[in-house]
């Protein structure tokens, strides 16, 4: 028997081949490049604006802005507002995939509760203090606290009923 010979092989590199076969179809339109002269088009108004004063700290993700380090505090627990927050990475895949329904869910839901990115790889602290033990994790906070959260690659339904199961929103 040779080392290549397992019974998982064939059927684990066909289920490889698959995932970054999904990956790729999903790439364009998940990064794409747009000039700085036509930046402003594209952009929504509240991502304009805070493109005018210079950017701030803080920057924006369709929808959900990415919490500056540091300011953890102040934008998710301290927050007047229900928070979904998006546990992510930089290098992970599954968050890139569900990226596009919280940033869909940001624009549906605005106003009632507030969609943030915390990059678990800048917030360390996240990964104790909240158990995270997978990418994504999605979480729902209300005054300091999580009521809800999940973990792994869901559906915007799935992100929906996480959200609705614990805050009234209106669609």
């Amino acid at each position: 028997m040779t080392a290549h010979a397992s019974p998982f092989h064939r059927p684990l590199a066909a289920l490889c081949c698959l995932v970054s076969a999904l990956l790729l179809a999903l790439t364009p339109a998940l990064s794409f490049q747009i000039a700085p002269s036509r930046l402003s088009s594209v952009l929504r108004p509240s991502q304009q604006s805070l493109r005018a004063r210079g950017g701030g700290r803080t920057r924006v993700f369709g929808a959900a802005a990415e919490v500056p380090e540091g300011e953890f505090k102040k934008e998710v627990l301290e927050a007047d507002t229900p928070v979904l927050v998006d546990f992510t990475a930089t290098w992970c895949g599954p968050c890139k995939l569900i990226a596009p329904f919280v940033d869909q869910l940001g624009d549906e839901l605005q106003g009632q509760v507030k969609v943030v990115k915390v990059d678990t790889d800048k917030h360390k602290f996240c990964i104790k203090d909240y158990g995270i033990r997978g990418l994504p994790m999605l979480a729902v906070f209300k005054d300091g606290k999580v009521l809800n959260s999940a973990e792994g690659a869901l559906t915007k339904p799935q992100i929906f009923e996480l959200v609705s199961s614990v805050v009234p929103v209106k669609t």
